[in-house]
């Protein structure tokens, strides 16, 4: 998985106990509990090559935490491990093998754990049938 996790920072609140989500329920109030991107232009997706995008560095909401992508991350179109499987557990798609729209997705869950889980970016055709459970 070493093309998918971009340098990132994720927000909890410092000055106060571990158990605290102060933080995330500011967030929560800010952003009406929805997942969003903080600017217009933060985090936006180019193609440098025909298998090479760049996302550029922003700060999204997701899961009430604020995850700030801290540099510009380069994404391999040709690197299996950035797709992800049509079914759960079943074996990844071979990258690059249509012509098409590729979407690129960034994930997080939120866990209250020490360190707390990072987010991934991944990526599927346009053709997969993914399901998402939120």
């Amino acid at each position: 998985m070493a093309n998918v996790i971009p340098q990132q920072t994720r927000t909890v609140d410092p000055f106060t106990e571990y158990s605290s989500n102060v933080v995330n329920s500011l967030t929560k109030a800010i952003t009406g509990d929805k997942n969003c991107i903080f600017a217009t232009d933060a985090l936006n997706v180019t193609q440098e090559t025909s298998t090479i995008l760049k996302v550029s560095k922003g700060v999204a909401f997701m899961s009430d935490v604020v995850i700030h992508i801290e540099e510009e991350f380069i994404i391999n179109l040709a690197d299996q491990d950035f797709y992800v499987s049509d079914t759960p557990g079943g074996a990844k798609p071979p990258p690059l093998d249509t012509t098409g729209y590729y979407y690129v997705c960034l994930t997080y869950q939120y866990a209250k754990t020490k360190p707390p889980p990072s987010c991934v970016l991944f990526g599927f055709k346009t053709t997969s049938k993914i399901t998402f459970i939120r």
